[in-house]
C-alpha cells in the first residue's frame, strides 16, 4: 500500500509488483517492512493527529514541529490507514486522511525534484499551495487528492474481495471435511421436515419415531436413509427406518452380552451418529 509517483499523475498505490524480485531485493523489502513497523510503533499517535488536521495552517505547524518524522513511512502509514477506513466505510475520515497523504506526498516529491531533504521543502510547499496565484499547482494538488481517494477505495474493494474469496475457500474446505458418501450432514439436516430435524437436534428418539410415523412411507424412508448415509444416524442390523424402534432400544440399554455379534466381533451400537454431537 505504499505510494510512488510517475509522470503527471504520479501517485500510485504499489501492490505486489516485486514478486519476482531477486533475494537481495526481497531482503531489502523485509528490512523496509520492519523499519515501517518500528516507525509506526513509535509515532502512531502523532501520525493519527496529523491525519485528522483540517486546516493547512495547522498541518504546516505540525510538520514544522515534527519534521524529524517526515519521510516515506509517514506517507505509507497514511495510505494504509486510509484504505482501512475505506474498508470500514468511513468515507469522510478516509477523505481527510487522503488529503493529508497528498500533502505529505507533494512535499516528499518536491524534495526529490530539487534534490534536497524534504524537511527543507515544508515551507516551500505551503507557500505555493496557499498562494492564490498558483492555480496550476492547486489544481494539480486537487486532482491528486481525488486520485488518492479513488485508489484507496479501489484497494479497499480488492481487499474485501480477497477476504470474501478466502472465506469461501475456508467454508469449502470445512464442508469437504464433513462430507460422507457425498452428502453434507448439515445440508441433509436442513432438508428434513421440521419435526424430524428437531428430533435430531434434541437427540429425541420418541420425537424421531413420531416424525417418521407421520410421514408418507416413501418420504420417511428417503429422509431416514439420507440421515444414515451422511452419518446423522448410526444404524444397527436393520438399517431401514423400521429399525429405529429396535435400534433405539438397543442404543438406550446395551447389556454386556449383546455387545458381541455371533461371530465374536464387537457389534456397532445403533443410535445417533457422531455428527449429532457437533450440531
Amino acid at each position: 500500500d505504499n505510494i510512488s509517483k510517475d509522470g503527471k499523475s504520479r501517485t500510485v498505490i504499489n501492490t505486489a509488483a516485486t514478486t519476482s524480485a531477486p533475494p537481495a531485493s526481497a531482503a531489502k523489502s523485509d528490512e523496509d517492512k520492519e523499519d515501517l513497523i518500528k516507525y509506526i510503533e513509535r509515532h502512531e499517535a502523532k501520525l493519527k493527529k496529523l491525519a485528522m488536521l483540517e486546516k493547512l495552517s495547522d498541518t504546516r505547524r505540525f510538520l514544522v514541529e515534527n519534521a524529524d518524522i517526515l519521510n516515506d513511512h509517514m506517507s505509507t502509514f497514511l495510505v494504509i490507514w486510509g484504505v482501512d477506513l475505506a474498508v470500514e466505510e468511513k468515507r469522510s475520515l478516509m477523505e481527510r486522511v487522503a488529503h493529508q497523504a497528498t500533502v505529505v506526498e507533494f512535499i516528499l516529491e518536491l524534495g526529490k525534484t530539487v534534490k534536497t531533504d524534504p524537511r527543507r521543502c515544508i515551507a516551500g510547499f505551503f507557500n505555493k499551495i496557499e498562494n492564490v496565484e498558483q492555480h496550476d499547482y492547486q489544481q494539480a494538488f486537487e486532482e491528486e487528492r481525488l486520485a488518492m481517494i479513488n485508489r484507496m477505495e479501489q484497494r479497499a474493494k480488492a481487499r474485501l474481495e480477497e477476504a470474501r474469496k478466502k472465506h469461501e475457500e475456508e467454508m469449502a474446505k470445512t464442508k469437504a471435511s464433513r462430507m460422507k458418501n457425498g452428502l453434507d450432514p448439515l445440508e441433509v439436516l436442513e432438508s428434513f421436515p421440521p419435526k424430524m430435524k428437531q428430533a435430531f437436534l434434541d437427540e429425541n428418539l420418541d420425537m424421531l419415531r413420531e416424525a417418521l410415523a407421520e410421514m408418507p412411507e416413501k418420504d420417511a424412508e428417503y429422509h431416514f436413509q439420507r440421515g444414515v448415509q451422511c452419518g446423522l444416524w448410526q444404524p444397527g442390523p436393520d438399517a431401514s427406518k423400521d429399525g429405529v424402534k429396535a435400534d433405539s432400544s438397543k442404543a438406550d440399554t446395551k447389556p454386556e452380552d449383546e455387545n458381541k455379534a455371533d461371530d465374536g466381533e464387537e457389534e456397532e451400537a445403533p443410535g445417533w451418529g457422531w455428527w449429532c454431537s457437533v450440531l
